[in-house]
């Protein structure tokens, strides 16, 4: 709005002098085209007081600016450049000021009647091309001599300026809002594939802990259908031995446990026995068992590996 304000102002102002003080007009521009890719622009003024010339040369590969003119056009160039480059690249000399930088992309020199402006396309970049493209036509407007025609054609390059550079802003916020509309919607599909994923994952564990569950199940069930089986096995193969006048395994088991395995103990000349108290377990057993009709007809040895019936040694040749 500030801009658009100085611009009417400007536009006013010119009105207001061209219609108090008329001014000369100014020699009309001969401009020369050689091709498609280069253009030149060359002013003259041979006025009795000043004289003045201007040649812009803008091809594909450089742009140059050559300008005669009257010494009072010097200070007003001199701080056109300065506020346009700054003084880092400035180098002042006897009768000139210059400025260049180390690649050569650009060169100007300024004396008290000359300037000369050479920029590499190739190499330049495109603000840097467009300050030097608003640099020359601004150092024609100063040359020409044309005071109120500098600051409006001035305000008018900075109201495009400000223009090109909104459209800017508005294209690359637009730019912002889809990429991060594309960002939300990849992100928004990229958690919904998680969390489906995750639920599948969730439910094959499940599946799998059934199916172990199962498997588990099913190996205890068989573990104890051959426990049980054993058992029977242990029972029946016990029964039979002890049909056949054997010893079951439980009461070997408690023969051979230290607190009740056969033990001597030497007192005096001879050797006492001492029995356990399973003696009269297995007695009582036997006689419960039909097996015999007292306990005077059994009698107990020391022989572990041998087998005694009423008293005679029973191996695989007696006959029972």
């Amino acid at each position: 709005m500030k801009n658009l304000i100085i611009t009417i102002i400007s536009i006013f102002l010119v009105q207001l002098i061209h219609a108090q003080e008329p001014p000369l007009p100014p020699t009309p521009p001969s401009t020369s085209s050689s091709s498609s890719s280069s253009s030149t622009y060359s002013s003259s003024s041979n006025n009795s007081n000043e004289k003045t010339s201007i040649s812009i040369s803008y091809t594909e590969d450089d742009y140059k600016l050559r300008a005669r003119f009257p010494k009072n056009r010097y200070e007003k160039l001199k701080n056109l450049i300065e506020n346009t480059l700054g003084g880092k690249n400035m180098d002042i000399g006897k009768g000139y000021s210059k400025w260049s930088n180390d690649e050569k992309v650009y060169d100007i020199k300024l004396t008290k009647k000359n300037l000369r402006i050479s920029l590499d396309l190739n190499v330049a970049s495109p603000d840097l091309i467009e300050k030097f493209k608003n640099l020359g036509e601004d150092a024609k407007i100063i040359i020409s001599g044309s005071s109120v025609n500098i600051e409006r054609e001035r305000v008018q390059r900075e109201a495009d300026r400000i223009r090109v550079e909104a459209e800017r802003m508005k294209r690359e916020a637009a730019r912002l809002e889809r990429q991060y509309e594309r960002q939300a919607a990849r992100a928004e599909e990229r958690a919904k594939r998680e969390i489906e994923r995750a639920k599948r994952m969730e439910a094959r564990k499940k599946d799998q802990l059934k199916l172990e569950a199962k498997r588990i199940e099913r190996d205890a069930k068989r573990v104890e259908l051959e426990a049980k089986r054993l058992e029977r096995e242990a029972k029946r193969i016990e029964e039979k031995a002890r049909h056949k006048g054997g010893v079951s395994s439980y009461i070997k088991r408690l023969l051979d446990d230290p607190k009740t395995v056969y033990t001597t103990t030497p007192s005096g000349a001879n050797l006492n026995w001492i029995w356990p108290e399973v003696q009269e377990n297995l007695l009582t057993s036997l006689l419960k068992d039909k097996l015999i009709t007292s306990t005077s007809e059994v009698t107990f040895t020391n022989e572990k590996d041998r087998m005694y019936a009423n008293g005679n040694r029973i191996d695989r040749s007696t006959k029972t």
